[in-house]
């Protein structure tokens, strides 16, 4: 009826022609580059909006208007030209037609004087470079600033016309560079470009350009000017030899690794570069684009873990000593910690600033209130009762009170930074000495069968676990939790992420599948004691019952290992391995996966780049064959925060193993957690020799897992009533 109504309307000449030119006049508005201002000492006398209006222009109106003739109903006449020629008759007047509902469209004085006003608006001239003109500004070149032996020289591609109308670097208040130096704690200081001087002897930085020329973008740029601007840039590398050359961004580092060293790179990874600077030390490193208009990293939050690792990368070329707390016995570029690098060297945040980001046109991205790149809140104390380790942080609510959003806050910017590395760092904690496998047997055997469920520390352990990794949301992908257009920061890679598009999100479930609190859940791992346990018939009396890594259940296994499965991991490795990727045959490995009947198989497909396609081709196979088994992929977030959780705890390892995540989410979804076959050694209760597994002698990669120190934190609660390790034997009555 509403619809109906509306499309009957008939639409004034006059006020078409209103809509029209005023449209017009103000799109040149909309164009305007607002974040350049006429003078660089708006950074020290402040800003007001006053002057920022009077400074903000627009290009000159176009000469001509394209007539609208389609806007118009068919019984309306076309729009007048407003530029008749002299020698036209003027178009008649034409009368206005009267409504459906016998009232004219009026005219309105009003409409008319702000069409002259908008006009008046869109007719300013901008003057950004005071009175010169582009190609004055053009003409001006920006000079390096560079010493011998710098510790860090920032490489751009040419001088942009702020650059060089200024004579300073990144002079544009929406550019990152000069905050994310100041939050990673390269400068002690907040500066800005009028401070670009000082740097080379304040803290070793200096600044130069691949090409000398200045244009209003690189795309201005030929081949040959790359070509021949690569070659000197090496020779002032090789002349100055600053410790690390750092390409602010990855456009300018492509065009000088094919132009130098001639290689077309695939996949650039930001960091540490494979190729040093010809005939001297220097090292390259990548980091992202400090300009707001980068659309990987828009934020200076999300770009200031690359500069704390520059640091990092610098002091240890320097030979600077580190902690005695924490000693780094091998450097692997990561960001996986940059949570506790931040808190290390207490870096500063930048509250929200919103008359900042109204003066400056939003340049730097605005953050929705409601989100948070938070994943872990590492104050355990209050969950804990005091009981667990918690990681003491300040109390910083009570030091700040209330600050204006226009101050700084002095406090950890740990949470801001997304955590989208693997942790490859090797620690020595002094005074620590793990024990002797001898010594964790006495130790059980000590203990013995004794047992006693603690109903308290059960509660404040799935608090604890929520709290940190919120399993029950985060362990599996969902269309609830990972909507179109998520960025998946692979959980396992360095800087490698997937945006979800419409080839993998309808493989993810609608909603989370699991209904929670579960009673009781078994966990099965793989480890020889298992091995004539007897105790199958008690594991298949759990209410959820969870395995690892495709294990063998077949008639010979399950007395001891039991036959229910609700949950089961897939390694992408397994499906190498044994199926051959599933690159030739489907039918294998679908009829192997029907003895876990009715179940999730549960694959980490977006933790390592060579994971993704045999866990979407696992997905497929199953799906398209209707079998009984649903393929769930792994939350990246959840099995980073899980990794971190228990390192916090002294799990130091590479990568933990598949069965410590899994536990992880059984304490996080389950009120009692047992677990069967979880014994990390070569020997029994007994000392008679053991195998690996229940099923084979194959043991682990060396060095990857922390087998020992996982067992040592699981017996822990153990002993505390938490959660019930099975050893040995399960009693017979129990059968």
């Amino acid at each position: 009826m509403e619809e109906k109504q509306y499309a009957s309307l008939t639409v004034s000449t006059d006020y078409l022609q209103h809509w029209f030119h005023s449209t017009d006049d103000i799109e040149p508005l909309q164009t305007t580059e607002y974040d350049h201002m006429s003078d660089e000492s708006h950074l020290l006398d402040g800003l007001s909006e006053e002057r920022v209006m009077t400074e903000l222009a627009a290009p000159p109106e176009p000469d001509s208007h394209i007539q609208p003739d389609s806007y118009l109903d068919s019984d309306s006449q076309p729009l007048p030209d407003i530029h008749p020629q002299p020698d036209s008759e003027p178009a008649p007047e034409q009368a206005p037609r009267k409504g459906k509902r016998g009232r004219p469209p009026g005219k309105s004085s009003k409409s008319k004087q702000m069409l002259g006003e908008v006009k008046a608006k869109g007719q300013r001239k901008m003057d950004r470079f005071n009175g010169m003109s582009v190609a004055e500004v053009m003409a001006k070149t920006l000079p390096d600033i560079l010493t011998y032996n710098l510790d860090i020289l920032i490489i751009g591609i040419n001088p942009g016309l702020m650059s060089a109308y200024k004579g300073r670097h990144y002079p544009n208040p929406g550019n990152h560079f000069w905050k994310c130096l100041f939050l990673s704690g390269l400068t002690d200081a907040q500066l800005n470009h009028m401070h670009d001087q000082s740097l080379p002897e304040k803290y070793g930085i200096g600044f130069t350009n691949m090409v000398e020329r200045t244009t209003p973008g690189s795309k201005d740029l030929s081949s040959k000017e790359f070509r021949e601007g690569g070659r000197l840039l090496v020779e002032k590398l090789k002349k100055y030899k600053p410790l690390i050359a750092v390409f602010n961004g990855k456009c300018i580092y492509d065009i000088f690794s094919k132009e130098i060293f001639g290689i077309k790179a695939k996949n650039l990874q930001f960091g540490i570069q494979p190729h040093k600077i010809p005939e001297t030390e220097t090292v390259c490193y990548l980091m992202p684009s400090s300009s707001a208009r980068c659309a990987q990293f828009p934020r200076a939050q999300d770009k200031v873990h690359f500069y704390i690792k520059l640091k990092e990368l610098r002091d240890q070329l320097k030979g600077v000593v580190h902690s005695q707390e924490v000693q780094e016995l091998e450097y692997s570029f990561d960001v996986g910690l940059a949570k506790e690098d931040a808190k290390r060297i207490s870096i500063k945040e930048e509250q929200h600033d919103p008359k900042y980001e109204a003066a400056y046109g939003h340049a730097g991205g605005e953050q929705d209130p409601e989100t948070s790149n938070s994943h872990c809140d590492f104050s355990f104390a209050e969950a804990c009762g005091g009981l667990e380790m918690a990681v003491k942080e300040d109390s910083l609510s009570e030091a700040m009170g209330w600050i204006s959003e226009d101050q700084w806050m002095m406090h950890s910017f740990a949470d801001q930074i997304p955590d989208i590395g693997v942790l490859c760092w090797f620690y020595i904690f002094p005074g620590y000495r793990l024990p002797t496998d001898e010594q964790i047997i006495t130790e059980v055997l000590q203990l013995g069968s004794a047992w006693k469920k603690n109903e308290t520390g059960i509660r404040l352990y799935r608090k604890l676990m929520n709290g940190c990794c919120n399993p029950q949301k985060t362990f599996a992908l969902t269309r609830e939790n990972t909507p179109l257009g998520t960025v998946l920061w692979y959980d396992g890679e360095l800087f490698y992420f997937r945006t979800v598009r419409n080839d993998t999100y309808p493989l993810f479930p609608q909603e989370p599948l699991l209904k929670t609190p579960l009673k009781r859940c078994a966990v099965i791992g793989n480890a020889g004691i298992l091995k004539d346990s007897g105790c199958g018939r008690v594991i298949n009396r759990a209410d959820f019952i969870m395995r690892c890594n495709l294990p063998p259940l077949s008639t010979e296994y399950s007395k001891d290992v039991g036959t229910r499965t609700h949950l089961v991991t897939a390694n992408p490795s397994i499906i190498e391995k044994r199926f051959e990727n599933l690159m030739w045959s489907r039918k294998a490995f679908v009829d192997s996966m029907r003895v876990y009947g009715h179940s999730y198989i549960y694959m980490p497909a977006f933790s390592m780049r060579p994971g993704t396609a045999p866990s979407l081709r696992a997905y497929h196979a199953l799906a398209d064959a209707g079998s009984d088994q649903k393929v769930l992929f792994a939350g990246p977030d959840f099995l980073r925060d899980v990794e971190r959780f228990w390192k916090g705890r002294g799990v130091h390892a590479r990568r933990l193993s598949t069965g410590l995540f899994i536990v992880s989410l059984a304490l996080g979804l389950c009120e009692d957690v047992d677990l069967y076959g979880f014994w990390p050694f070569s020997v029994d209760l007994h000392r008679r020799p053991i195998s690996h597994h229940y099923y084979d002698n194959h043991p682990p990669n060396s060095g990857f897992h922390a087998m020992p120190e996982e067992f040592l934190r699981l017996w822990d609660l153990h002993k505390s009533g938490t959660l019930r390790v099975h050893v040995g034997r399960c009693p017979k009555e129990a059968d």
